[in-house]
């Protein structure tokens, strides 16, 4: 009697066991299904952002941005050219024309004079004053 109701439990457990390792393996085929896709759609926001740094519209804005030593460029997906936008976050220096953003003077080890001294030129070269920059 106590071993037919061990066999009984061993046999729950295996199925249990069984149920347990068929999910982890659709967790795993999940995780590599959202790997796969995430790498997709990486690949294809860089190939959108390099058409848009490339196109006519952003040439320009691009070539200065890099006179600035720009640091990384965002694709805002759902902006339009005439967006325009100007803000300081943590020690970053974001600006967004149209559909790209700009981040400058990554630098949070700097003193504010010396964050305001770098940030002044590329708030005047990009069109923005320095009133419209909230600090």
């Amino acid at each position: 009697m106590l071993i037919d109701k061990l066999k009984r439990e061993y046999e729950e457990n295996k199925k249990g066991a069984n149920s347990l390792y068929e999910k982890l393996e659709q967790y795993r085929k999940l995780q590599n299904e959202y790997r796969e896709e995430t790498q997709r759609l990486e690949k294809l926001e860089n190939f959108i952002l390099s058409a848009i740094m490339e196109s006519e519209e952003y040439v320009e804005i691009v070539e200065l941005a890099n006179e600035h030593d720009v640091g990384n460029i965002f694709w805002e997906f759902g902006a339009v050219l005439s967006d325009r936008r100007i803000v300081e976050d943590d020690g970053t220096l974001h600006i967004q024309i149209g559909e790209l953003r700009f981040c400058f003077i990554s630098n949070q080890d700097i003193t504010q004079a010396e964050w305001n001294k770098q940030a002044r030129p590329i708030v005047k070269d990009f069109g923005f004053s320095w009133k419209e920059l909230k600090l």
